[in-house]
């Protein structure tokens, strides 16, 4: 749409960018509290303890994403990944192939 378009339709430029303006700091702000409710602490743990919460969370038979394992335990992922392949190679855990795979 051309600027005078917008303004025959009662838009004002200086309108649209005060309300551009406003629209970026309030998603700023949404951003900041976003990224602070999500901040994860790791906690330094020993591969055989962590391997031990892992089996832990797979005992009750319910299916992990690796991301959640991370998240659940505050951990690293690629830990979590390693490990989880372990696992898998030693028939200890398996795979789920009735869930989707998660996409981001």
């Amino acid at each position: 749409m051309r600027v005078t378009q917008l303004i025959r339709a009662g838009i004002s430029f200086p309108g649209l960018v005060q309300e551009g303006k406003s629209f970026r700091k309030e998603a700023s702000q949404l951003e900041a509290k976003f990224m602070k409710d999500r901040m994860i602490v790791l906690r330094d743990v020993t591969r055989e303890e962590l391997k031990r919460e892992i089996r832990n969370l797979f005992s009750n038979g319910q299916t992990l994403y690796y991301s959640d394992i991370a998240e659940q335990l505050e951990v690293d992922l690629k830990s979590v990944v390693d490990i989880c392949r372990e696992l898998q190679e030693n028939k200890e855990i398996g795979v789920d192939n009735s869930v989707p795979t998660r996409t981001l």
